[in-house]
């Protein structure tokens, strides 16, 4: 076992895509675990709490659990805490995934950090610290807790594991994930009962897509409604179900291997009465790298398609740093370029004089059209369009000097600026 305290400098210091709260694509860059926690698992990271929590300062008592890793220093527990100051500390970050133009007052400690004590470990005296604070001690639950054990444990994946696999329900449901809903709703004998039955590490099931479908929106649905519980109809779910949908025994029919229909499709079930924000079906991107654009557009001929032609060919030509601030300066006036070609297309008239805020009413536009349609868009695109954030203020203050040079940030902005340029521009 080897442990030691080191003071570690924050900017050297990696998320862990791979944290059982909440794993996401093994190559996601810090940037996108958090932007992905801040949009689509709040509830999960609960950062905002946790920074109140926090007060004005950051704790050292509590020390992060880190290990290095082909030269990058991986934070295994801790995560939450070192999103805080990585946010915190970033402007340009900060606005991109906060949506505020300014930081929040009275933070002077952490924005003054530099390092931080972490305690370096090697990966399997990591994984037994953390199998300890969050297994051991109950904080984590029941599919977090399988998850770990599964990925980095060896052990088997268990069959709440494969059900969530092949539908999400768990995931999906927070209700769900409970550990009677694990030991006594989705039991063996109960899949048995209900038309399923784990084979393989597949969910299959004797329904077609459709009625797989309505039994397991059904499950779903007398957990959250609480007709079964700890309480009520415990480790009973098809009594549970007769209560809630009546008739809906006639449609259940009990697993065999004759009328096996094969594994159950990889789709979201989410039941029907459930609040949940509209969600948009997104196809696997590429990984961006260190890609402007993070894609090479095509765009109908005209000024716009010019100047990011221009612009693309600039960044790819030119190797050293300084070519940050240019892309910086140059996105928002390539946003300027499209807003004026856009409104000369739909007023079919050049500009005047007397023509006010074209850019602004672009945007904002941009903005409002854009929400409205499910699109595969970037993460900072998505948090533009569901968000208070001002991305045009963020792009102004790049323009005009006012902000710190950020790489990362930049190229990020840039696959916003992108998804822009392709909604009014791309060729069809």
């Amino acid at each position: 076992m080897k442990q030691k305290i080191e003071y570690i400098e924050i900017n050297k210091l990696r998320l862990w895509s791979e944290n059982p709260r909440d794993p996401i694509d093994k190559e996601a860059s810090d940037f996108d675990i958090i932007s992905h926690a801040l949009q689509n698992d709040h509830e999960k990271w609960n950062l905002d709490k946790l920074l109140n929590k926090m007060g004005s300062h950051y704790d050292f008592s509590e020390l992060p659990t880190v290990v290095q890793d082909k030269g990058e220093y991986i934070v295994y527990d801790g995560n939450r805490r070192l999103a805080i100051i990585k946010i915190l500390q970033n402007q340009s970050l900060y606005q991109s995934v906060m949506g505020k133009l300014f930081l929040p007052d009275n933070l002077e400690h952490f924005l003054n950090l530099s390092t931080i004590p972490c305690n370096v470990c090697d990966k399997e005296t990591a994984l037994d610290n953390i199998e300890r604070k969050h297994i051991e001690t109950g904080s984590w639950k029941a599919l977090e807790r399988d998850y770990f054990l599964y990925k980095h444990r060896g052990k088997e994946k268990s069959d709440f594991l494969v059900i969530n696999d092949s539908t999400h329900i768990i995931e999906n449901n927070k209700k769900m994930n409970q550990d009677f809903v694990k030991n006594e709703v989705l039991k063996k004998d109960n899949l048995t009962k209900l038309g399923f039955a784990i084979k393989n590490n597949k969910l299959v099931s004797v329904y077609d897509t459709d009625k797989g479908k309505k039994v397991l929106d059904s499950i779903v649905d007398i957990v959250n409604k609480e007709i079964i519980s700890t309480r009520k109809n415990r480790g009973n779910p098809f009594a549970a179900l007769k209560e809630l949908h009546a008739g809906i025994e006639n449609e259940i029919i009990q697993y065999s291997e004759k009328k096996d229909k094969g594994p159950v499709k990889d789709v979201n079930y989410i039941a029907p009465n459930i609040d949940s924000i509209k969600t948009c079906r997104k196809t696997k991107r590429t990984k961006k790298c260190d890609i402007l654009f993070g894609q090479t557009l095509s765009l109908v001929s005209g000024k716009t398609n010019d100047l990011y032609l221009a612009i693309d060919k600039i960044y790819k030509e030119t190797k050293d740093d300084i070519i940050y601030p240019i892309i910086g300066m140059s996105l928002r006036l390539l946003l300027e370029f499209a807003a004026r070609e856009q409104f000369e297309k739909e007023n079919n008239r050049k500009i005047i004089s007397s023509d006010k805020n074209i850019y602004g009413n672009f945007v904002h536009k941009a903005k409002k059209e854009m929400s409205q349609e499910c699109l595969n868009l970037s993460v900072i695109t998505q948090n533009w369009l569901n968000t208070n954030e001002h991305i045009e203020g963020l792009l102004a203050k790049y323009a005009h000097g006012e902000i710190a040079y950020d790489k990362d940030n930049i190229l990020q902005l840039s696959y916003c600026v992108a998804d822009i340029l392709k909604y009014y521009f791309s060729k069809k």
